[in-house]
């Protein structure tokens, strides 16, 4: 990309998978910086108001409240303020959303460092019991008082929640996001993209982090990063960012010849046309009863996948790999996608990924692990 292009700020020239990774991107760096904010807070703020209560007569908490209540909080900051340095790095002031940028090493040189996590997670259950003490403090009121006031805008999590319950499991919700922003980064990284490798590495890094939390945990957390992360997929497909179309060969159903097909994909309706010129489609796929999409190695086509339908089996193969890839993928993140948050939540906690596969979500179809757990072989 040139550089008087990039200064434009120009975007229309690039492929709609190319936008979204540029989007997803933006939102990485723009959803770490707020979350360092909300640890300066949480550390400079509430920890140290706490540490000076704790040593004055008057306060009814003690050193011993404190230390069970933040953990090591203190290394939490420290870890994210490295990781937010090397993400402006890696996406430069004005450059985030170019899809050429690399992030995934940003993740794979900290693997150890996010160990850390463990000692907090360990932790938290200890946490909410001083928290619940804390509340019933009266000492305490105006303080607890002072920080809704002064902390970073919080007002629909602060709900039925205390602000220190609230910032205190933060982190732990940061680690459940990374999860699904990664697996959304991987969906939307090419083949043959540089970062494809490392950012699939991170995502696995991250799955391995989550087995230090309780099932229960884990699935809220899984949750709650699916319904944030949610938002901004609604967006992507109501600017049409979503859609796909182009060239693809079909094999026939009565009759097994091969043709040329125009297809487009736009939410669940997979059309295709004689031409692209055609207003009338010849037919249209409902992917919303799409059992699978799968490889498809067994017609003597090369680049070919398969659409499982109730009615039939739908044979297509692509003039290459990254395209036959890009089709599979922009279709399995709808068949993923079609179930709510809590249901992708408790797929994920039953699946991982190897290192062999292209994307979390290409893996999760093409092992035939489709949440409605409706699989077929069905017959062209």
């Amino acid at each position: 990309m040139s550089t008087e292009r990039r200064r434009k700020g120009g975007y229309d020239y690039l492929k709609n998978e190319e936008k979204i990774r540029a989007l997803i991107l933006e939102e990485l760096l723009e959803s770490e910086k707020n979350f360092v904010d909300k640890l300066e807070f949480t550390t400079n703020r509430m920890k140290r108001e706490l540490e000076k209560c704790s040593e004055l007569i008057e306060f009814e908490i003690d050193e011993g409240h404190v230390r069970g209540l933040f953990g090591n909080i203190s290394d939490i900051q420290r870890i994210h303020e490295q990781l937010l340095a090397k993400l402006r790095v890696a996406l430069p002031e004005g450059r985030e959303r170019d899809p050429t940028n690399s992030v995934g090493h940003c993740f794979v040189s900290m693997e150890n460092d996010f160990k850390i996590y463990e000692q907090y997670i360990s932790n938290h259950s200890r946490s909410q019991i001083m928290m619940s003490d804390l509340g019933k403090m009266s000492s305490m009121k105006g303080v607890l008082e002072r920080w809704i006031k002064d902390c970073p805008s919080l007002s629909d999590e602060l709900k039925g929640r205390s602000v220190l319950e609230v910032y205190l499991r933060e982190p732990l919700l940061r680690v459940g996001r990374y999860n699904v922003i990664l697996k959304e980064l991987a969906t939307f990284t090419s083949f043959n993209h540089p970062d494809l490798d490392d950012v699939m590495t991170a995502h696995r890094h991250m799955q391995s982090l989550m087995t230090s939390f309780d099932s229960v945990k884990k699935m809220d957390l899984l949750t709650a990063g699916f319904e944030c992360c949610d938002r901004n997929r609604v967006m992507w497909e109501k600017s049409g960012l979503a859609d796909k179309e182009g060239f693809m060969t079909k094999r026939g159903g009565n009759v097994k010849s091969w043709k040329i097909r125009w297809f487009t994909l736009k939410g669940f309706e997979m059309k295709y046309y004689d031409e692209p010129s055609n207003e009338k489609p010849l037919y249209t796929l409902d992917l919303k009863l799409c059992r699978t999409v799968v490889e498809e190695n067994s017609i003597g086509k090369p680049n070919c996948f398969s659409l499982h339908m109730p009615d039939r089996v739908y044979h297509i193969y692509c003039v290459n790999e990254i395209e036959k890839l890009a089709w599979m993928n922009a279709i399995a993140w709808r068949l993923f996608n079609q179930y709510p948050a809590h249901m992708r939540a408790g797929q994920c906690m039953s699946t991982s990924s190897s290192p062999g596969n292209i994307s979390p979500i290409l893996d999760m179809v093409q092992k035939n692990n489709s949440i409605n757990g409706a699989h077929g072989n069905g017959t062209s």
